[in-house]
């Protein structure tokens, strides 16, 4: 069997599973249907089975001579069986009968149990995530965040101008797992965050506004400036820059 495929698909089904599991009640059917396409490609790859190795053909050899000694005679010796004494008579010895009068039993007092508490039943409050803050084109940006807003539309292949075409709605910008990877990398896993944050960027008004809102709500909190986020949150920041074209 591949264990690396196995191995691969494992990896896939965890982060996909994780991302289902922080909204269980809005999961969406294409994710369902990537769980359900992750697990049969699984079950396939333990069903296959490595090419059995060529059978092994058996050398026959002559047999080596073996060396029997004649048989030994067998010494008789003669068994004297001792037999025991008798054993003597048990010796009985009679005892009195003394009568044992049982103690009174217990009288029984019934205890009757006291009532319970009343229940008292709290009702179930959602408590609401909290939102995030809210911006305006004039809030400064974070000067350790400026590099990442820094972006640049200027195209010069045809394949590039249309990868930088207006977005009218940041929900269909990503396919499923862009959105996953995005959502891990950038919102802490946080889907229900993600949401809200995608939300009001469809409906701010400019790209400023964006970045002052980016700033102040999601890129500092998940460290969008680190190396090893650093290209991820460009490339978000890039489709983002789309939506106010």
């Amino acid at each position: 069997m591949n264990l690396t495929k196995a191995k691969i698909l494992l990896d896939k089904i965890n982060r996909l599973y994780k991302s289902m599991s922080l909204d269980e009640e809005n999961v969406a059917a294409i994710e369902k249907d990537l769980m359900r396409d992750y697990v049969k490609q699984l079950y396939e790859t333990f069903l296959q089975e490595d090419a059995a190795p060529p059978p092994v053909r058996a050398i026959r050899t002559a047999p080596k001579p073996t060396y029997t000694p004649p048989p030994t005679p067998a010494v008789r010796k003669k068994v004297v069986v001792a037999t025991p004494p008798p054993p003597p008579p048990p010796v009985v010895v009679e005892q009195p009968v003394v009568a044992v009068t049982p103690p009174p039993a217990p009288k029984v007092v019934a205890v009757t149990p006291p009532p319970p508490p009343p229940v008292v039943e709290t009702p179930n409050i959602a408590v609401p995530p909290p939102r995030p803050k809210k911006v305006s084109a004039s809030t400064i940006v974070d000067p350790e965040h400026a590099d990442l807003f820094n972006i640049s539309m200027d195209a010069k292949e045809l394949s590039e101008k249309l990868g930088q075409s207006k977005i009218r709605d940041l929900n269909n910008a990503m396919g499923l797992n862009e959105r996953i990877f995005t959502v891990n990398e950038l919102f802490g896993a946080n889907n229900s965050l993600y949401r809200s944050v995608i939300s009001d960027l469809n409906n701010l008004g400019s790209f400023e506004e964006a970045k002052a809102y980016l700033s102040a709500n999601v890129a500092e909190k998940f460290n969008w400036t680190h190396k090893s986020k650093r290209n991820k949150a460009k490339i978000f920041i890039k489709l983002v820059r789309r939506r106010y074209l």
